[in-house]
């Protein structure tokens, strides 16, 4: 039987890349993971020897695929043919490489049919592909091979899941040719029906920032009339008549999940007069969840903040944000903000973008990204439409954008 499995190498502190992470620098100091795992002279190379064995086809986005010659990897499975999920044609695709673009479950079904012929499995190459594999109950197996190395940040496993995913211990084991300061632990673990938990979890907050914004992404003055009306915005409450019962959920779901909170000061104040002022919070999930979780502002003037349960970020507010991620589990929720996320994008410290795009063009006011700033690729997890022509988009940082170097009739 064909198994589809996904082997991810991570910190013991629990990142599959270091912080710095970027084109033309994929695992950005996360390179020690590479570097122990890939010395020619190191028994270590037994984990590599176990996934070329055992690989018989592999499937991978678009985004991995054109890291993997930056990762140091060349060919990312040598002798295994390769079905690469794209919505465009790839122009350069090599000899033995399918570009599938129907989707994750159609390129599985492909390498499946290829691997078994082999009497091998199909490996899903790490990075978002996997998340959604996961996801959708695509994955046999999860690999991973803890490498003995704290790496205090960067992109950890996983990221973007809806819920809670129940994993089976199947074994662990020694590498075999390792020794003791070298070894690494193989945890191999199934998906199971239902339940919650996981069998590994390492303890870190994954930092997510929700925005509401216009067709012309405008994020200003969203909920009402006189929510926001500086710089003499006047075209306040332009979302309210657009949510329909599926971005209520959506967000009841986000606010409700979260562990905590962190805010810019003037998204805070408005926060603080609405949401804060609710009678009886228990009777909205966003409302109780802002009123009984903690929150954290990022400024330097605020000296009194009247609503409880809030704590000022005055002084080095990289690290304070660093040392909440490290030292606490769950869900670090950034709702709009937009100073604020810009400037924790700029600092490297977002994990995940949701983004609810409005079907309407506002015209004036602020928005969540000016015409100038640091650009930023993004990959795409997740997107899905409201009834009432909401988009949901969830994304991940992806380092810097790639450019196009010649002309138009190169790409052709």
């Amino acid at each position: 039987m064909t198994l589809v499995f996904t082997m991810l190498s991570a910190s013991v502190d629990g990142y599959v890349s270091g912080r710095g992470a970027r084109a033309g620098h994929g695992l950005g100091d996360g390179f020690r993971i590479f570097d122990w795992l890939n010395d020619p002279g190191s028994p270590n190379r037994a984990v590599i020897e176990y996934d070329s064995v055992r690989t018989g086809a592999v499937v991978s986005g678009r985004n991995t695929y054109e890291h993997a010659d930056r990762w140091g990897g060349g060919s990312m499975q040598p002798g295994a043919p390769l079905f690469v999920i794209s919505r465009d044609p790839i122009p350069d695709a090599a000899q033995g490489q399918t570009v599938v673009t129907d989707g994750l479950a159609s390129a599985i079904r492909k390498a499946t049919a290829v691997a078994s012929e082999a009497g091998r499995d199909v490996k899903v190459a790490a990075g978002a592909t996997t998340t959604e594999a996961l996801r959708l109950g695509l994955l046999d197996e999860i690999v991973i091979d803890l490498v003995p190395v704290l790496l205090g940040g960067g992109i950890p496993f996983f990221r973007g899941l809806p819920d809670a995913i129940e994993l089976e211990c199947t074994s662990v084991a020694a590498n075999p040719g390792g020794h003791a300061p070298d070894l690494p632990r193989r945890q191999v673990t199934s998906p199971s029906d239902g339940g919650l938990g996981r069998t590994e979890r390492i303890m870190t907050m994954r930092l997510t920032t929700t925005t509401n914004v216009s067709v012309d992404g405008v994020m200003q003055g969203l909920g009402g009339p006189d929510e926001d009306r500086s710089e003499g915005f006047d075209r306040g409450g332009w979302a309210i008549p657009l949510v329909d019962a599926a971005a209520e959920e959506y967000l009841n779901r986000v606010y409700g999940s979260a562990t905590a909170f962190l805010f810019g000061r003037r998204t805070y104040e408005i926060f603080a007069g609405s949401w804060g002022a609710v009678a009886d919070p228990r009777a909205n999930p966003v409302a109780d969840a802002l009123n009984n979780r903690p929150k954290y502002v990022a400024s330097a003037s605020l000296t009194d903040p009247g609503w409880a349960g809030t704590t000022v970020l005055r002084d080095d507010v990289a690290a304070a944000v660093r040392d909440l991620k490290e030292r606490r589990d769950g869900d670090l929720l950034v709702p709009g903000s937009g100073r604020l996320v810009r400037w924790l994008l700029a600092c490297g410290l977002v994990d995940q973008i949701d983004l609810l795009t409005y079907p309407v063009v506002i015209g004036q006011g602020t928005r969540l990204f000016p015409a100038s700033g640091p650009d930023i690729a993004l990959e795409l997890i997740s997107s899905r439409t409201t009834s009432r022509g909401i988009t949901i988009q969830t994304y991940m940082p992806a380092g810097r954008p790639q450019y196009a170097t010649g002309s138009v009739e190169d790409w052709e």
